[in-house]
């Protein structure tokens, strides 16, 4: 019997010793391989970017995304295993969100990874420089160099949502009386009064009984940016079963946050008899500021914009709106910034693709162009003529600031993210007109709502530059005519009642009231004539604009026209 439990105890320790160098094998299969040659890793290309899903003004905002991306290199002749990225913040900044571990695996020898590290800031995110300490590890001790990216973080910032005019009118009678069975237009001025943007801004109208919409009656408003303003139109018909002698509707706005949204209520009276037009004024039962009296819904030449309906499949347009200087150069004050150039860029897009005839898909516009935007454009506009032979036609257009370099006096178009004192970053408007002209083209014609005098619409960009420097205007070649806002050290001016430049508004103002068909010629003679009085009545200076021709078409520039 001992003889049999001394077997037993025997097999039973055999298995256990089995089992436990089997464990022990499996935990040597999931340790890091022993390096049979040194890795040798390292990083390269480091950036931050928030262009993706942010406003990309190379900082991290709050309720935005961005990323960090780089590359690692494994330039030795082993593997790199076991690889992971630890992050420390050091500036602990609060509303930072990222993943502090992220394992990378394994790096072979001569191979390249891009790692792509989000970050995401919360509405609590405080305003400061973050320091992301970043240390590349490798499970054999072959660590990457450690490395740090810093980056600007800006805080939240409210939006005050307000509606700030709203107007009753009666669409189907001429009378204009407001009536039963009318159908009555309601057009709200929606404006965000605060300092932050509203995003994803919903405006709701919501009727009482027997009053029912005919079309929409939600409206989105994708981002409402500070100061900005949206008009919107709601149509309904009070039906016959109405009997009170007043109409009130709710206006419920909402935006991205859920925090600042408003409701309100507007109300007019309904009339059975026949009468003027009732206008009420429906503005909040406090004193408006006095600076908003001159806000007007909409200019005159933003709305009626003539349609052609023949489309011009060869036209192109590159359209650039350069107005908000401070938000990416910090050291600078809103005052630099050009009143209104985003609209001015803005409705003449709307011109080429309604008068004009250009294909929505054969415009670029961009608002607030940084440097890389700007050029990339103008390198897609002249790789498309090169290859087009010769049947592209271009419009040229940008608003904005400008300015010469005081030695060579040559003129440069201003991006938002580059110093007036720093003019090798901006981009030559030589060189636009040169990869404009580059290729045979049928035709290029350019629009400059900018001065070159270091002044502009009110402002000037660099106030130390002292006596404005008359820039050189010999450097046009080519088949191209090129319109500009002014002459010599004039500046170019805003026309505030309009919400325009005044070059552009009485450039939009040929267009609407030629429908477009017109030869160049006629609007020239009719725009200098226009903008050289207007701009002394209204801004009591002199802008006189100045038409610049390439030797291509020296002697037909005035029979070419803008239908034909």
């Amino acid at each position: 019997m001992k003889y049999f439990l001394g077997i037993l105890f025997f097999i039973v320790a055999s298995a256990s010793a089995q089992t436990s160098s089997s464990s022990f094998k499996k935990v040597n299969l999931l340790a890091v391989p022993k390096p049979q040659k040194p890795a040798n890793l390292i990083i390269s290309d480091i950036q931050f970017a928030d262009n993706k899903e942010g406003n990309n003004n190379s900082s991290l905002d709050a309720l935005e995304k961005a990323e960090i991306t780089f590359n690692i290199d494994n330039k030795g002749e082993g593997n790199a295993y076991s690889v992971k990225l630890l992050i420390n913040d050091s500036s602990n900044i609060k509303g930072i969100q990222f993943n502090k571990i992220i394992n990378l695996g394994v790096i072979e020898a001569g191979a390249s990874k891009t790692v792509v590290v989000p970050i995401s800031a919360s509405m609590e995110l405080m305003a400061g420089t973050s320091n992301l300490n970043m240390q590349v590890k490798e499970g054999n001790n072959f660590d990457a160099d450690p490395f740090a990216v810093l980056f600007k973080t800006v805080e939240f910032k409210k939006p005050e949502l307000l509606i700030k005019e709203a107007v009753f009118l009666n669409k189907s009678s001429s009378d204009d009386a407001l009536s039963v069975g009318s159908l009555i237009q309601l057009s709200v001025l929606v404006q965000n009064n605060g300092e932050g943007i509203a995003n994803n801004v919903q405006v709701e109208f919501v009727n009482p009984a027997f009053i029912f919409p005919v079309d929409m009656f939600k409206f989105n408003i994708e981002d409402l940016g500070p100061g900005e303003m949206k008009k919107l139109d709601y149509e309904f018909i009070p039906n016959k079963q109405y009997i009170a002698n007043n109409i009130t509707i709710k206006i419920k706005v909402t935006e991205k946050s859920g925090k600042y949204g408003i409701i309100e209520n507007k109300s007019t009276p309904i009339q059975i008899k026949q009468g003027e037009k009732i206008v009420v004024n429906t503005t909040s039962v406090t004193a408006p500021k006095a600076e908003y009296k001159q806000i007007s819904l909409i200019s005159d030449v933003d709305k009626n914009i003539p349609i052609n309906t023949k489309k011009f499949n060869n036209r192109y347009a590159i359209i650039f709106g350069n107005e908000d200087y401070s938000s990416f150069q910090p050291d600078l004050s809103k005052e630099v910034n050009v009143d209104f150039a985003v609209n001015d860029a803005k409705i003449f897009k709307e011109y080429c693709e309604k008068t004009l005839g250009i294909p929505a898909i054969n415009i670029r516009y961009v608002a607030n162009a940084t440097y890389g935007k700007m050029k990339q454009n103008i390198d897609w506009i002249n790789k498309l003529m090169k290859n087009s032979y010769g049947q592209m036609e271009v419009f040229f257009y940008y608003a904005g600031h400008g300015l010469p370099d005081e030695v060579t006096k040559e003129a440069y178009l201003i991006p938002v993210d580059v110093s007036g004192t720093n003019l090798q970053s901006a981009i030559k408007l030589q060189d636009v007109y040169k990869a404009l002209t580059e290729y045979e083209s049928a035709g290029v014609t350019a629009f400059i709502d900018a001065c070159f005098s270091g002044g502009a619409r009110n402002q000037e960009m660099v106030k130390a530059r002292g006596v404005k420097v008359v820039p050189r205007g010999d450097f046009i070649e080519g088949g191209i005519v090129a319109f500009s806002a002014s002459s010599g050290n004039q500046s170019s001016n805003a026309f505030n009642e309009q919400k325009h430049g005044i070059f552009t508004y009485y450039l939009l103002k040929a267009l609407q009231e030629s429908k477009g068909e017109m030869n160049y010629k006629t609007f020239w003679e009719g725009l200098k004539r226009t903008v050289s009085f207007e701009s002394i009545k209204v801004n009591s200076k002199e802008q006189d604009p100045q038409v610049m021709v390439g030797k291509l078409l020296e002697k037909n520039w005035g029979e070419l026209k803008f239908i034909y």
